[in-house]
């Protein structure tokens, strides 16, 4: 495992990690490989580096369709046909256009031109050109010669010198075009001006090229060129070989069962790169590098996210796997199930919370179908599985368990989980040694959700487990909240004893898809469309009366942070509610999206971990991660269990080196006081100053003025405590 990264050394922001699958474009630009991916831009020098551009390197998006090249430019366009540029390898990305993002239109991979003056586009009901002198759109043809685009797609597109060649299925038609003046040409969609190419090609054409004194036509979409002395280069997903300058290979790098997993074949220097959805080879004279494998991250997809208790997180991928990060770098993944069971759709599909690790370490892994898996250290050490028909644990189907959540025990003794019933759904303590007692046939519908548990505030050798209750197997169906009261296990043999059941009603009658209790003890509720909370002696869940800002998503997961806002992730992104006045009936809103560095819109956990700062966010394409100073807990700090002594720094400051002092690791509770060395006070922190335990000083005193280079003194108090020292501030 990685180790514990001081909050200190991170910086602020937002970062996303993914993995760049599914390539569906390559361009070489200034010796650098750009490759448009699922996972953002990758950017390939084989020399020198290997980088990634997601959302959160200023991208907004993430999925990317299609990347080409000219002289000056690289240019990205993503799945929502966003189109970005830079002008080198590790330069930042910038916007250039954006009409078409809000309009229906699908991109078309691959399907694009890009020369010094216009960029070309193919989408499923259009052809686009764009000024790349003004980054503006000059027009869009829904036909071609009177060909409707929506019914005679676009399936290649050539440029050779003024000659723009648009291949519709088996017809190809030819124009001449001013690409210096394009958007001065007022024929452009007049049909008349579009001409049909003289040769009838046989088949759909997927590529097109010039070979001698004609135009030549494939019907596999990819690589297909001849050289000034008339070689072939062509690549093909599905063909029995590829053709690099007129010789033919079959080597195992990229054939497999007679079959060639390269698509595009680029050029660089005297080799070759050779590249397919998920495969990126250098050919050179000594033999073939892969650039496959991509070694920052490597989880995929994550489904659950579990922060540690000595910060960091464990992420779940939707294939079995955990891997943990520290907000910097990623440890290897390792597999977790090695059952015939799998839970990477269901845990989907159904919101599933079935993942829980304690505070020592003990993990409970829930299979859908497969029961559960005890593993220790974090989850790297298998201890125990517990399987269909080895417990009393009810069985949903014969000898199949449905099991959807997990939560750790009040007193970290084991695990209590929930699964499907045949009449209704059951719950179990499961020890650390894998013990299992049942209550089964026991809540007020036959399936059940996501867990969450407690001691009863009243009787502390009493718990308290709360269940989403669901009447049907689908989450935008209809529940209940149920409240289950019982003896503990330690006072009861180990065993579920004097069981009792509370329903709720919650708001809607939706079903709930996730629970989170925050410090006043009020329990909030997340439906499929609804936010509720539940007060600690009230009889039904109650709605906000206004939320600002909030459209309803498709929710997924609900987290409190430590300031008491609520954090709800969906089909649209990432809501931060706060409570004004400290109402619950009263919400202001902030809303994160791809725009705003999230890796997707598609959320389906978050995670906070309060020893780092740091939320974390999953995906279907990976993990966010976000630094917010204000989810950091400083409850321990300037106690003795404190990690850390308060801490100032840079000391001595620099001015020309340094632009802000860090003051960290002080209760939010502290008050901190500046004085210069005449005794005269410059600056006073508190209160909201202090969120998170840390404060980032500008060096502008209590007036707004910078202040001159000398020697400070700064005082930390908190109640009876005291922390006192010296700033030196050098011109």
């Amino acid at each position: 495992m990685l180790c514990w990264i001081p909050f200190v050394v991170l910086a602020n922001g937002i970062k996303g990690f993914s993995i760049p699958q599914n390539i569906h474009s390559a361009s070489l630009f200034q010796d650098n490989l750009f490759l448009a991916t699922d996972g953002g831009i990758r950017v390939l020098n084989p020399e020198v580096f290997s980088k990634l551009y997601t959302a959160s390197d200023g991208l907004e998006e993430t999925s990317f369709l299609t990347v080409v090249a000219n002289e000056d430019f690289v240019y990205a366009i993503s799945k929502n046909a966003l189109i970005l540029k830079t002008d080198a390898a590790l330069k930042p990305f910038q916007v250039v256009n954006r009409s078409f993002v809000s309009l229906s239109s699908e991109l078309i991979p691959s399907i694009a031109i890009v020369n010094q003056w216009v960029l070309v586009l193919g989408f499923n009901d259009k052809l686009a050109f764009i000024d790349l002198n003004t980054d503006r759109s000059i027009i869009s043809l829904h036909s071609i010669a009177g060909y409707r685009l929506t019914s005679n797609p676009i399936t290649a597109l050539y440029q050779k010198g003024d000659s723009l060649f648009v291949a519709l299925g088996t017809n190809v038609f030819v124009r001449k075009m001013d690409w210096k003046n394009l958007s001065n040409d007022v024929l452009l969609a007049n049909p008349d001006s579009w001409k049909k190419w003289r040769q009838n090609p046989r088949d759909t054409v997927r590529a097109m090229t010039w070979g001698g004194d004609s135009l030549v036509f494939s019907p596999h979409r990819g690589t297909f060129e001849f050289n000034p002395k008339g070689e072939k280069t062509q690549a093909a997903l599905g063909l029995e070989n590829i053709l690099l300058e007129g010789k033919s290979y079959k080597d195992p790098q990229f054939i497999t069962d007679k079959k060639s997993e390269v698509e595009w074949v680029l050029k660089y220097k005297d080799a070759f790169y050779l590249i397919g959805p998920n495969k990126v080879i250098l050919k050179n004279k000594s033999g073939y590098i892969d650039f496959s494998t991509w070694d920052e991250y490597r989880l995929g997809a994550v489904f659950q996210i579990l922060p540690m208790v000595s910060g960091g997180v464990l992420a779940v991928s939707t294939h079995d796997s955990i891997a943990y990060s520290n907000g910097i770098s990623w440890a290897d993944p390792v597999l977790v199930n090695f059952t015939p069971y799998s839970s990477e759709l269901s845990a989907i599909e159904h919101h599933t919370k079935s993942v829980s690790v304690d505070r020592n370490g003990n993990m409970i892994y829930s299979l859908w179908g497969g029961g559960y898996i005890l593993q220790r250290n974090n989850g790297f050490e298998f201890f125990k599985w517990i399987e269909p028909k080895a417990s009393c644990i009810e069985e949903f189907l014969d000898y199949y368990i449905v099991s959807t959540s997990s939560t750790v025990a009040p007193d970290e003794s084991g695990f209590l989980v929930s699964y499907w019933g045949k009449e209704k759904y059951g719950f179990a303590y499961i020890d650390l040694e894998g013990n299992v007692s049942c209550a089964n046939n026991i809540g007020s519908t036959p399936h059940s959700g996501v867990l969450k548990a407690r001691f009863s505030p009243e009787d502390p050798n009493e718990w308290l487990l709360y269940s989403s209750a669901a009447s049907t197997q689908v989450p935008t169906g209809s529940g209940a909240l149920d409240v289950f009261s019982f003896r503990s296990p330690a006072k009861s043999g180990g065993r579920l004893t004097e069981v009792q059941l509370k329903t709720y009603k919650m708001a809607n009658e939706e079903r709930i898809v996730d629970l989170d209790f925050d410090a006043t003890g009020r329990l909030w509720g997340l439906g499929h469309r609804s936010l509720a909370y539940l007060e600690p002696f009230d009889t039904e869940f109650q709605s906000p009366q206004k939320i600002n800002s909030y459209s309803g998503a498709s929710n997924s997961s609900i987290q409190v942070d430590v300031q008491g806002n609520l954090w709800v992730g969906g089909n649209q992104g990432l809501y931060r509610f706060h409570l004004k006045n400290a109402s619950p009936d009263t919400l202001e809103t902030l809303h994160f999206k791809e725009s705003n560095g999230l890796l997707s819109n598609e959320v389906y956990d978050i995670g906070i971990d309060s020893v780092l700062g740091m939320l974390w966010v999953a995906h279907d394409l990976g993990v966010t991660r976000m630094l917010r100073k204000e989810l950091r807990s400083a409850e321990k700090f300037m106690t003795p269990d404190a990690p850390q002594k308060p801490l100032v720094y840079p000391n001595p400051f620099l001015k020309k080196q340094h632009e802000k002092i860090v003051i960290d690791y002080v209760p939010e509770s502290a008050h901190i006081q500046v004085f210069n060395s005449g005794g005269s006070l410059v600056k006073v922190f508190k209160n909201q100053d202090l969120e998170g335990g840390r404060v980032e000083w500008n060096l502008l005193d209590k007036n707004g003025k910078l202040l001159a280079p000398g020697l400070y003194h700064y005082f930390i108090k908190d109640g009876t405590k005291l922390e006192k020292g010296k700033i030196l501030i050098i011109h």
